[in-house]
């Protein structure tokens, strides 16, 4: 099983590099990684490639766009994502694919992950807790096949929103107890913006009316 990694990013010059490094410090070696450049006017580019990254580039989209233009770019029979503000725990991929060669029956795999506040937010690690986020997942090639790529027009709760359709789909998805991922804590995280949650909300109730009509 070969994997290929992709991070997106916009702006992200400031934490860009130790997401690489995570990814580069992996023990089992990604086959590739792509870090999609979505409209940044930072050095995030330059760094990214300073970093062995092979560097996609396109306007201001957003990180779905982003995420599915990476993805499209990919060779790889796994995909895993990494958020441009978040790193992995060295073996990460080396822990997930075996899980997946193990089990042939998942087909999106998810971790455990510790939050870590930044120091204006006062610094300091949480416990680790389950993790159905960008970073922590890995998927099979053939569930995007099945199931589509990010839903674009989505702020945030892209992830949830491809949850719920992969799911009906007929897709298993499963968390796995491991501890795969730091996710950052930071004052501009997408998550604290009121707007980009209200998302949250329209996308449980998209999915609960698509099942309602199916």
């Amino acid at each position: 099983m070969t994997v290929s990694v992709v991070v997106p990013v916009r702006d992200g010059a400031r934490y860009l590099g130790e997401a690489l490094e995570s990814v580069a410090a992996q023990t089992l070696a990604a086959g590739e990684v792509i870090v999609v450049d979505d409209g940044s006017t930072d050095d995030s580019a330059a760094i990214a490639a300073a970093h062995g990254a092979r560097v996609v580039r396109q306007p201001p989209l957003g990180p779905s766009a982003a995420r599915n233009r990476g993805i499209e770019a990919t060779g790889g029979d796994l995909v895993a994502l990494l958020d441009a503000d978040d790193r992995w725990l060295p073996d990460k991929l080396e822990r997930q694919t075996a899980t997946l060669r193990e089990r042939d029956d998942v087909d999106v795999l998810f971790g455990h992950v510790r939050q870590f506040r930044a120091p204006e937010l006062g610094g300091g690690m949480e416990e680790p807790r389950p993790g159905v986020l960008f970073s922590t997942l890995i998927v099979r090639r053939r569930a995007f096949a099945r199931a589509g790529l990010f839903d674009e027009t989505w702020r945030a709760g892209e992830l949830m929103d491809w949850l719920a359709r992969a799911r009906d789909a007929g897709l298993r998805d499963h968390v796995a107890d491991d501890v795969v991922a730091l996710r950052r804590v930071h004052a501009t995280n997408l998550s604290r913006d009121p707007e980009a949650r209200r998302d949250y909300a329209r996308v449980l109730k998209r999915a609960i009316d698509r099942r309602r009509g199916a």
